[in-house]
């Protein structure tokens, strides 16, 4: 990242990046303003503001830039980033922030936090560097997902979940059976089954076969 060094200061913490549309550059300009406004009220250090679309081209570079770095370390490390896909309600939003912070701090491990905060939707990644940090990034991530789940978001908010699982214990469990519990995922099964009596698509996605399996005539 150090090439974006020139549009963003490398002591940066964090960074929102919004983008707003019109055709009327007055109302453009006029919402920038309030937006500032806005801003300034919660100790924002710096503020980039521009019309220009070259400047529009690189601030998206360097958004994309950014989970590139992150898969480029985590290939580096010989391990894989630990990633969760939570959005909250609207009112819940501070509730998950703070939990990600208290999980961050206690695990002594590198992570990054990005995502659509507007949707209350953001990416906390674990960066482990061995296979020690690996496991525990694991166990923390389930902890960060039932609090999600608490507050009443989702654990796939843009991605699929597919055959992902999560460690419960010393056991791994389905991703989604955190949500709707095992009993959920027999309903889920049922309505598969019956649009699918042979079991032939997309076999152990999102319900394991072993369930779908269990339900057969």
């Amino acid at each position: 990242m150090d090439k974006y060094s020139g549009y963003i200061p490398l002591d940066t913490k964090s960074i929102i990046f919004i983008e707003l549309e019109s055709d009327d550059e007055d109302k453009i300009i006029e919402s920038l303003s309030q937006l500032d406004k806005v801003l300034s009220g919660y100790n924002v250090l710096r503020v980039s503001v521009s019309l220009d679309r070259s400047w529009l081209d690189k601030a998206r570079e360097i958004r994309h830039a950014l989970p590139e770095s992150v898969n480029e370390y985590i290939r580096r490390c010989g391990t894989h980033k630990v990633a969760t896909d939570i959005a909250v309600p609207d009112d819940k939003l501070d509730d998950i922030m703070e939990f990600y912070r208290y999980i961050g701090e206690r695990s002594g491990l590198r992570y990054v936090l990005f995502g659509h905060i507007g949707d209350n939707h953001l990416y906390f990644n674990f960066l482990p560097k061995d296979r020690d940090e690996l496991d525990r990034a694991k166990r923390l991530a389930t902890e960060i997902l039932i609090k999600g789940v608490e507050l009443g978001g989702t654990v796939s908010a843009e991605h699929g979940v597919g055959k992902k699982k999560v460690i419960i214990d010393d056991g791994e469990k389905p991703l989604v059976e955190l949500m709707y519990g095992y009993k959920g995922l027999i309903e889920i099964a049922k309505l598969k089954h019956t649009l699918d009596p042979n079991h032939i698509l997309n076999i152990g996605n999102i319900i394991p076969y072993e369930i779908l399996e269990s339900i057969k005539d």
